[in-house]
Parts: structure tokens; C-alpha cells; sequence
């Protein structure tokens, strides 16, 4: 049995949980339509929410995205969470809006990184 659970893949096609790395996204200081603005970018980290039958399908105009963030990049924003007590409540299911399986380690081969947390 192998434990190879993921797959690389390339092309247009998006699918559910796939992870794009280091997206290019805007921020709009002013969300007026048609004002013309500079527009800053960020790069961000990003999994595929959307349903791969709706995006397959064409139901769906846009796909829904969530950023990734370490365990220490969410910290920084979340100062509270720079404590182990907070994460351990997290792992018994005490944190509500958290929950222990969406954050895991990564091992694949030239992917190596930090527990994330979508």
C-alpha cells in the first residue's frame, strides 16, 4: 500500500484542495467600479474550496479560494495563538472556530514546510 496521497498536477483545470503557492492577488483600496487606482499586490498561499463537480461542470462563474497560513504567520495576527495553552485548546475541539485536523505537517518530497492551518 502506498501513502501517496497527493498528486502534482499542472494545466487550467482547477479541483477541490488544490493548493496554489505564492498567488499574485490585488488589493483594491477603493472597490468603486471603474475609479482607476493603483493596485498593490500580495502573494498568498491558497487552497481550492469550491467543489471540483461545479467547477468541472461550469455551475460556478468564480472559484472560491481560502488563504494557508503557518502556524506562525497566523500567530502574528493572532497574537493569543503565539501560546502553546491555545493551540492544546484547539486539539480537545475547546476553540469553536478551529479545529485540530485542518492543521497538518508537510513531508512530500521538495515541499517540505511548517504546519499550516487553512
Amino acid at each position: 500500500m502506498t501513502d501517496t496521497w497527493w498528486q502534482t498536477t499542472s494545466g487550467p483545470q482547477l479541483a477541490q484542495g488544490d493548493l496554489l503557492r505564492d498567488c499574485h492577488l490585488p488589493v483594491f483600496v477603493d472597490p468603486t467600479p471603474d475609479v482607476e487606482q493603483e493596485i498593490d499586490l500580495v502573494v498568498q498561499n491558497l487552497i481550492v474550496v469550491t467543489q471540483s463537480c461545479d467547477l468541472e461542470n461550469g455551475k460556478v462563474q468564480f472559484a472560491a479560494l481560502c488563504p494557508i497560513h503557518t502556524l506562525d504567520e497566523f500567530a502574528e495576527e493572532n497574537p493569543h495563538f503565539k501560546t502553546v495553552k491555545n493551540w492544546e485548546m484547539v486539539r480537545r475541539g475547546q476553540k469553536h472556530s478551529l479545529h485540530f485536523p485542518v492543521l497538518y505537517a508537510c513531508r512530500i518530497t521538495l515541499r517540505d514546510c511548517q504546519l499550516q492551518i487553512v
